[in-house]
């Protein structure tokens, strides 16, 4: 998601759970340690801001590079489901 843009955690929440017609709606308990990982590893920088203010995160050219290779892989993954669906109909 972070690919789109940059988002705050509480977004992020709720685009999963839009993106998952509601069938799972993470907790911050699941999302912000993650973020912190992500941001530890480099992945992701957290915008400043000042106190009490919602901050943004994005993602680090490095994140960019993997996110990218991730998305190549699960697009091909998809083909390739297809093309076995399509055999599937066939037989």
């Amino acid at each position: 998601m972070l690919l789109e843009g940059p988002k705050t955690g509480f977004a992020l929440i709720h685009e999963v759970a839009r993106r998952t017609d509601g069938q799972w709606t993470p907790g911050p308990a699941a999302i912000y340690p993650a973020l912190r990982r992500l941001e530890e590893e480099g992945y992701i920088r957290r915008a400043t801001g000042g106190p009490g203010l919602p901050r943004a995160y994005s993602l680090t050219p490095k994140g960019r590079q993997v996110a990218g290779e991730w998305e190549k892989m699960r697009r091909s993954g998809r083909d390739e489901l297809r093309s076995l669906y399509r055999l599937w109909e066939r037989i």
